[in-house]
């Protein structure tokens, strides 16, 4: 039996030290302090997102319902409805304009309510786990944050539900958080550090 020569394989474990818990060493440890954030958020969004959606069928799914994705859509429901509103009063859309965008979009959104809501958030939640486990457990550590927050709107989700409820040291720490790793992000993976 003939086999092809694998040469990915072979450079990923040489060079980059990819394997399971291989790149776990003492010189690693500050980029396993880069992924913490990241897998914290994570973490937070895999378990509270299923603590927190509702599977009963007999009422309006976002009626009482403080799941994060009906929060989420009800923050995107009311700022369109600023930005109609922002647009009549800049005399950009006529009254009866407006009425009928209000209750298409309102007509919209209860369909997405009835479809999207009534079900959990679990084959995201399987999903930024597995994105997890590859990013702590077999990858390079450091490429956690890019792998899990390009392939999970769980993420998203998550981050909106932190920064819209709970304590406010909660809310600060979050926002602390984008804050440095946007700006210090910048800096540093411009001069090849391995930030990301």
């Amino acid at each position: 039996v003939f086999r092809t020569p694998q040469m990915y394989p072979y450079l990923q474990n040489k060079y980059w030290q990819v394997g399971f818990m291989s790149y776990w060493q003492l010189k690693q440890i500050p980029n396993f302090l880069l992924a913490v954030p990241i897998v914290c958020v994570a973490l937070y969004c895999i378990l509270f997102t299923q603590s927190s959606t509702t599977n009963d069928p007999d009422r309006h799914p976002t009626a009482n319902n403080t799941s994060i994705g009906a929060i989420l859509l009800k923050k995107i429901h009311q700022i369109i409805e600023y930005f109609l509103l922002l647009a009549h009063s800049l005399r950009l859309l006529s009254t009866k304009s407006l009425l009928l965008m209000q209750t298409s979009l309102k007509d919209c959104f209860n369909c997405i309510e009835y479809r999207c809501l009534d079900s959990n958030f679990t084959p995201l939640a399987v999903h930024l786990l597995s994105l997890l486990v590859v990013g702590v457990f077999f990858a390079n550590v450091q490429i956690t944050t890019r792998l899990v927050c390009s392939a999970s709107p769980l993420v998203y989700v998550g981050l909106v539900d932190l920064l819209s409820k709970g304590p406010m040291w909660r809310r600060r720490l979050c926002l602390g958080f984008l804050v440095l790793y946007n700006v210090a992000g910048v800096l540093l993976h411009t001069n090849f550090y391995p930030w990301t």
